[in-house]
């Protein structure tokens, strides 16, 4: 169910303003899904990609890296642990239950 749910999301959000996700618009006029289904969600989290040629050419070139070294470059800092990432999203969730 939820592979139909995501499907039918990203569906929505690809197909409206040709790809354009309006900022004027509330996430869920945006998504265009009925609330009862919105709200079996926990979390929304919204990714957008602005247009922009610097950025899009610098990760096309990681992309490109990664492919012909298999390995990723050197980040230039030191990633958030995967540890401390989960416990704010537990914190969080439980911040909210209130």
């Amino acid at each position: 169910m939820k592979v139909v749910i995501q499907t039918a999301i990203d569906y929505e959000i690809t197909d409206m303003f040709r790809g354009r996700y309006d900022l004027r618009r509330t996430p869920a006029e945006n998504i265009n899904l009925p609330p009862a289904l919105l709200s079996r969600f926990d979390l929304l989290w919204l990714i957008l990609d602005k247009a922009d040629m610097d950025t899009d050419l610098e990760m096309a070139r990681h992309v490109v890296y990664v492919h012909q070294n298999r390995e990723s470059p050197a980040l230039g800092f030191t990633p958030l642990d995967a540890s401390i990432l989960r416990y704010l999203i537990f914190y969080f969730l439980e911040l909210g239950k209130g």
